[in-house]
């Protein structure tokens, strides 16, 4: 496999159906509606946050996407989604196109202290590691001890004092609300990230990161 420095957040998901016992994902990449939609099948079914996808509505939250990008060449055929794709739940209403693998968390485990609200610590792992987990579907929420070493499981305080809190406070709700069952044939999540932001002095090799923004990503298969 050759080496992914970062992720592109291009093909957006707009419309979700169900056909034939089949979810119906259609996305297009960036803007480009002139043409045909892309058009991915799943057995699964959708995870329950983004069940708004089957309504005709426009301001969709949380964002949704693709990866990796698609080739152009299965553009307007039906394209089975299951063990080539990823499902991206973004909890913000934009992301850069790129999004390094430095400015990334990848999260196992979120801890808030009730006497100190303006700083949360983190369990993750995050750069090349993060890559690995992402692309060989390992999820950090495992027991396994062994592989939770590979991964170099790293310790992080991350000061909010001076970020914009809205994305996170969403996600928090969305995630309560739209808390998955967990139900056979339903979409799991294979990992949550923490996007820094694109400040170019932050990256996840620092154990103290004080982000100006801050964005929940949550991959599903």
């Amino acid at each position: 496999m050759s080496e992914i420095y970062y992720i592109i957040f291009d093909t957006i998901v707009f419309e979700i159906t169900r056909e034939n016992n089949l979810d119906k994902i259609l996305a297009y990449q960036i803007d480009k509606k002139e043409s045909p939609p892309y058009i991915f099948l799943t057995e699964k079914r959708i995870p329950e946050v983004l069940e708004i996808y089957r309504k005709t509505i426009s301001g969709r939250y949380p964002a949704a996407f693709i990866f990796p990008s698609p080739s152009v060449e299965i553009i307007g055929k039906a394209t089975y989604f299951d063990d080539q794709f990823f499902l991206i739940v973004a909890y913000t209403e934009e992301l850069p196109l790129y999004v390094p693998f430095d400015k990334l968390i990848s999260v196992s485990k979120i801890i808030i202290y009730e006497d100190d609200p303006q700083k949360i610590k983190v369990i993750g792992a995050c750069g090349s590691d993060a890559l690995n987990i992402l692309m060989n579907n390992n999820n950090l929420n495992n027991d396994n001890d062994k592989n939770k070493k590979e991964l170099k499981l790293r310790h992080y305080t991350i000061d909010l004092r001076k970020a914009n809190l809205n994305n996170l406070t969403r996600f928090f709700i969305y995630n309560s609300v739209n808390k998955q069952s967990n139900k056979d044939g339903e979409m799991k999540v294979a990992g949550t990230y923490i996007f820094i932001g694109e400040d170019e002095n932050l990256s996840c090799k620092q154990s103290y990161i004080a982000p100006k923004d801050i964005k929940i990503l949550e991959f599903y298969k």
